[in-house]
C-alpha cells in the first residue's frame, strides 16, 4: 500500500509539473492579475464557466465554453452571459473577493443561463422571444445573489453545509411558475413509461454514461459530452474519476429499476448523480480509496432521490434542474458530517483542485 501511495504521489507531481502553467487551479494567475480588474474579471467568468464541473480552473473554462458554442451556439452564449452577470452582481454587492476570483458565484449564472436557453425553446417559433430570455437572464442573476445574500449565507453559517446550487434552482422555478401563470400551455405534462420491454443495448449505455456527464452543462450530444468529459480529465483527472462514476451509476440504477429509456438516454436526470459523487468523492473530502466507496453510497442516494424527484416532476413537464443533487448531497453530507465527522479527511485548500490537496497534504 505504501508503495501504490508513492507511485500516486510521483504521478500527481509530474502531472501537476508537466501541466506547470494551466493545471490546478492556477493560484499563480490570480496572484499576478489587479485584483477585479478588467482581466481579472475576464478570469473570474472563466472560472465561473469551469466551476459548474467544480473545477477552478479558467483555460477549462474557456475550453468548455469554446465547445458549448462551437456545437450549441445559443446555449453558450446565455451560460456566458449569465456567468457574467453574476460575477459583476457579486463585485457590486461586496462579496468575498477572493471568492469572486475563484469563480464561486459565476457558475450559479451560467447555470441560469443554460437553463433558460433550453426553456427559449418552447418559444422556438418566436424570434423574439430568444432576447426576451437573454433579458431574463439577467434578472434571474439578480434575483440569483439576493437568494445567496439573504439566505445563502445565513444557510452556511447557521448550518455548516454547502448551499450549492439551490440560488439556481429557486432561480429558475420562479420564472417557470410566472410563465406558466402567463403561458398556461408553456409546459405540457406527460407520462413516464417505467419497465417498457425496451432494451437498450451496451453501445447506448456507454453514451448514455458520457451523454449524463454533458447534461451538467445542458449539452445532450455525445461528441460534445465526450469532448468535455476530455477537458475534464486534462485538468482534472480525479474529477474525472468521481463523475464517471457517478454517471455510471445513476444508469445502471436507472436501467435496474426499469425507469423510462428515453430519460436515461438523455442524461437530464442523472447529471445530479454526477455532482454528487464528485462532491463528496473529491470537493469537500480528500480524494482516497475511501472517498470514493463513500461517494458511491451518496451516488446511489443521489440516484434514488433523482429518480424520486423525476417521478413527480417529469409528469407535471418541470425539469428537475439540480434539485435532485442539493436535495441528496446536502443531506448525506449532514449525516455523514453530524454521525461519523472523522470517517472521512476534509480538503485543506478551498480553492485549491483535488490534485493539488492530494499533493499538499501527502495523503492518498
Amino acid at each position: 500500500m505504501k508503495n501504490i501511495k508513492h507511485a500516486i504521489l510521483y504521478a500527481l507531481k509530474i502531472w501537476l509539473s508537466y501541466f506547470l502553467l494551466f493545471s490546478g487551479s492556477m493560484a499563480w494567475l490570480n496572484d499576478r492579475l489587479i485584483p477585479l480588474g478588467g482581466l481579472d474579471f475576464f478570469n473570474s467568468v472563466l472560472r465561473g464557466i469551469s466551476q459548474v464541473i467544480f473545477i477552478n480552473n479558467p483555460v477549462s473554462g474557456l475550453l468548455i465554453i469554446i465547445v458549448i458554442t462551437v456545437h450549441y451556439p445559443y446555449l453558450g452564449v446565455m451560460g456566458l452571459i449569465g456567468c457574467c452577470m453574476t460575477t459583476f452582481l457579486a463585485i457590486r454587492s461586496g462579496f468575498s473577493i477572493t471568492d469572486i476570483r475563484n469563480g464561486i458565484y459565476g457558475f450559479g449564472g451560467a447555470l441560469i443561463g443554460f437553463a433558460l436557453s433550453a426553456l427559449a425553446v418552447n418559444f422556438s417559433e418566436e424570434r423574439y422571444y430568444y432576447i426576451v430570455f437573454i433579458m431574463l437572464v439577467c434578472l434571474l442573476s439578480y434575483f440569483n445573489i439576493v437568494i445567496i445574500k439573504r439566505l445563502g449565507f445565513w444557510f452556511s453559517n447557521k448550518t455548516r453545509l454547502p448551499f450549492f446550487t439551490l440560488p439556481y434552482n429557486f432561480s429558475v422555478f420562479f420564472l417557470i411558475v410566472l410563465l406558466l401563470m402567463l403561458y398556461p400551455d408553456f409546459i405540457k405534462g406527460g407520462s413516464l413509461h417505467f419497465n417498457d420491454g425496451d432494451h437498450i443495448s451496451p453501445t447506448e449505455i456507454i453514451e448514455a454514461t458520457f451523454i449524463t456527464f454533458g447534461q451538467v452543462f445542458f449539452v445532450g450530444g455525445v461528441d460534445s459530452s465526450i469532448l468535455l468529459f476530455f477537458i475534464t480529465v486534462i485538468f482534472s483527472p480525479v474529477s474525472a474519476i468521481c463523475a464517471v462514476l457517478g454517471a455510471a451509476i445513476f444508469v445502471l440504477i436507472a436501467l435496474f429499476v426499469g425507469f423510462d429509456n428515453a430519460l436515461i438516454l438523455s442524461g437530464v436526470i442523472g447529471y445530479n448523480v454526477v455532482l454528487t459523487a464528485l462532491v463528496v468523492g473529491a470537493v469537500v473530502h480528500l480524494f482516497s480509496i475511501k472517498s470514493v466507496l463513500i461517494s458511491i453510497a451518496a451516488a446511489i442516494w443521489s440516484a434514488m432521490v433523482s429518480l424520486g424527484l423525476a417521478s413527480v416532476l417529469v409528469p407535471l413537464g418541470l425539469p428537475v434542474l439540480t434539485l435532485p443533487f442539493c436535495v441528496a448531497t446536502i443531506s448525506f453530507l449532514f449525516v455523514l458530517w453530524k454521525f461519523y465527522p472523522d470517517l472521512l479527511i476534509y480538503t485543506p485548500y478551498k480553492y485549491s483542485s483535488p490534485e493539488e490537496n492530494i499533493y499538499s497534504s501527502r495523503y492518498v
